[in-house]
């Protein structure tokens, strides 16, 4: 299932609704953003077994929240050119989070971190000034509804 941008007006009345479909869906809470730079919107939601991706837009760049639920233990197996720029730590999550940092054939700079809780692993990107990254990245905290 696909949720572009029409049909998540339709399908998906906005963030909090993604969180409460991926919960039913995947069988997971996901992770939640916690802090939201200002104009930076949710955008879609998409589905596809064990897994969604909720995109966000700021600006003229993509973030993206991608949530992969397994139903045995997970098992990680990241394969990356980059190397770790930073470590973030995340209270909410009782984590330091590897930050990676690659520059883009366009000349922009990604940021991307994993997190692995339980029977999820969630994939965090964006292409957003980095002191907005840390700050979404230090707020991210478990959904409850």
């Amino acid at each position: 299932i696909v949720f572009n941008n029409d049909l998540a007006i339709q399908e998906v009345n906005g963030e909090e609704e993604a969180y409460e479909v991926i919960e039913k869906e995947l069988g997971i809470k996901p992770v939640k953003l916690g802090y939201m730079p200002s104009g930076m919107v949710f955008s879609e939601l998409s589905l596809a077994k064990g897994n969604a991706i909720l995109k966000f837009d700021f600006e003229d760049k993509i973030f993206y929240l991608a949530c992969v639920s397994n139903d045995k233990s997970v098992s990680v197996n990241y394969k990356s050119d980059t190397e770790v720029y930073k470590k973030i730590r995340n209270k909410w999550l009782a984590q330091d989070l590897d930050i990676r940092q690659e520059i883009t054939k366009e000349g922009t700079i990604k940021y991307e971190t994993q997190i692995v809780i339980q029977n999820a692993v969630y994939e965090v990107v964006g292409e957003l000034p980095e002191e907005e990254f840390f700050k979404i990245v230090k707020n991210l905290y478990k959904f409850e509804n």
